[in-house]
């Protein structure tokens, strides 16, 4: 069996691999060609809670919470899949994750909080795929991670909350068709907080907010055809926030990004893929006020400070490296998109400093290599976007700050081969 290639958001896939085991073995099967059907409806909240209290440990101190309304997970190892999904939850799914500790001086501390309202994973190698996702979060998803510690070797704090997930990877194959339908009447809410007094090498802190989020990859499939639509009610809020404060460590990062809607395609040795067709473009929809922040505090650090926060309305990227593209896409964004940024350093260190905050309402980017180029990107923001850095800093070794804001962006590529033709 090949290997399938990880999620780009490798803790909700974690969610449904560990939380969907029974439908993760009866729904795969070599050969598989007749159709699965799946259709799930969560009608009351899910949520999950860890309180952890460690005066001392000699080894690493690791918390894990998850939280999701409905999940699923459909492998073909070598053959053909043909998969209907529908997916509603009208719950909130809602997961917290609380750490103390105290001397962790030999180990390291890892928190990791994910919620998401829908998640389906859909895979096969060497066969044909004709796949449908229909899914609908009509209620909150929030996702906190709380981490207090004096002294550790390294400290990960993390959390993610997403509406719905939706994941479609296929290999050697001749055609994908496939079909996504997301839709998002809730707001979704993530915050990483982290404190420590010593950390020996790196803290690192992450907080990750999208309404509906899904991505496709393709490798070696000559023909690959994507339709749907991506959206978010208005009157909602997508928001992400990370807080980061310590006292003495090497290195620091401290990250933030949120997105109203996203769809992520990656295609590889000859895959050509065609994303909405005239007439019945791939529509994304965000009318969700989006907002990212990130704030780091660090006293000493001798190596390299970061915070950053990304936020976007509706985000748009195809990759096709070795095939072709052509894209028929309209972009809607209605909600504003904002994001803060604070860097905060003591007296004296000698490392690099990096501010960064980036907004943009609307993004979409197409790049092809060794194929043709082709299509139309048809954009529309009407929300206020914004971005604000702060550095503050008595000594240092260097700084590098920003604010990016931009209303729209669009970009077609088409790369040429290792020959340099295009």
């Amino acid at each position: 069996m090949k290997p399938f290639h990880k999620s780009l958001l490798a803790a909700t896939a974690m969610v449904t691999l560990m939380t969907a085991p029974a439908l993760a073995q009866t729904a795969s099967g070599v050969g598989a060609p007749a159709p699965v059907i799946v259709d799930q409806v969560q009608l009351d909240n899910v949520w999950s809670d860890i309180r952890v209290h460690v005066d001392s440990s000699d080894q690493d101190v690791i918390g894990t919470s998850l939280s999701t309304s409905n999940t699923s997970t459909i492998t073909v190892d070598s053959g053909a899949v043909a998969a209907n999904v529908s997916q509603v939850s009208a719950g909130a799914a809602e997961t917290n994750l609380d750490i103390w500790a105290g001397d962790v001086s030999q180990g390291q501390l890892l928190s990791s909080s994910n919620g998401t309202g829908n998640s389906s994973f859909i895979a096969n190698w060497d066969g044909n795929a004709d796949i449908s996702v229909r899914q609908e979060q009509l209620d909150n998803v929030t996702a906190l991670s709380r981490v207090d510690v004096e002294n550790t070797q390294l400290l990960s704090t993390q959390a993610t909350a997403v509406a719905n997930v939706s994941d479609i990877q296929t290999d050697f194959g001749d055609s994908l068709n496939a079909s996504q339908n997301q839709f998002a009447d809730s707001s979704v809410f993530a915050s990483s907080q982290s404190s420590a007094g010593f950390v020996q090498d790196l803290t690192q802190n992450t907080a990750i907010a999208a309404g509906n989020s899904s991505s496709v990859f393709a490798d070696t499939v000559p023909g690959v055809q994507l339709g749907g639509s991506q959206v978010i009610a208005e009157d909602n809020t997508i928001v992400s926030s990370a807080q980061t404060y310590v006292e003495d460590t090497f290195d620091v990062f401290t990250t933030s990004a949120a997105a109203g809607n996203q769809l992520n395609v990656s295609l590889n040795n000859e895959a050509n893929t065609v994303v909405g067709a005239p007439g019945q473009d791939f529509f994304q929809g965000n009318g969700a006020d989006v907002f990212a922040s990130a704030d780091t505090s660090v006293v000493l650090f001798g190596g390299t400070a970061v915070s950053s926060a990304n936020g976007v309305g509706n985000s748009l990227q195809i990759s096709a490296l070795g095939g072709s593209t052509n894209t028929a896409a309209v972009q809607n964004s209605s909600g504003s998109v904002g994001t803060n940024v604070v860097l905060d350093t003591g007296q004296f260190n000698g490392g690099a400093g990096l501010a960064n905050a980036t907004s943009i309402g609307n993004s979409f980017s197409a790049i092809a290599q060794d194929g043709t180029q082709g299509g139309r990107a048809i954009q529309t923001s009407a929300g206020s976007i914004s971005a604000n850095t702060t550095v503050r800093s008595g000594a240092i070794g260097s700084v590098n700050a920003s604010a990016t804001a931009i209303g729209n962006t669009a970009t077609f590529e088409l790369r040429a081969n290792n020959n340099g033709q295009p």
